[in-house]
């Protein structure tokens, strides 16, 4: 897979632990391995938390989940849940982002969930800032 990194953007800003309890706290870093000891539902985050843990554990770079609107600010590390191999958010998730003159824009998989239209897309592209 030739992406710097993967960000799977909902209507949440963060994975829950505990999501709908009066115990719910989110989380802002974790490894695959700390995520998987959850319990995430099938129906929800579940699938989502499985996919970004598989990515990082095929590529070793970046997977975020949060906000469409935080996107950018998620490949900066300052929102979502980021899932790296050390559970730490560094430069070198991004390690070989293409860059253009004065410009740096990594490639991308991103997988929205449009909720208002009912259906799943999924892109591969780049955000610029």
């Amino acid at each position: 897979m030739d992406a710097d990194a993967l960000l799977i953007l909902t209507d949440v800003p963060y994975v829950y632990r505990g999501y709908g309890t009066p115990t719910a706290e989110p989380v802002y870093r974790a490894t695959p391995a700390e995520l998987r000891r959850e319990d995430f539902p099938a129906g929800s985050m579940g699938p989502k938390v499985e996919a970004a843990c598989r990515f990082v554990e095929l590529t070793g770079r970046l997977a975020a989940i949060g906000s469409l609107t935080d996107a950018e600010a998620m490949l900066r590390g300052e929102a979502g849940a980021l899932i790296t191999t050390t559970g730490s958010f560094g430069h070198q998730h991004l390690a070989g982002a293409v860059s253009a003159p004065g410009c740096r824009i990594p490639r991308i998989l991103s997988h929205v969930r449009a909720a208002d239209m009912g259906s799943d897309i999924s892109t591969g592209r780049g955000l610029s800032h």
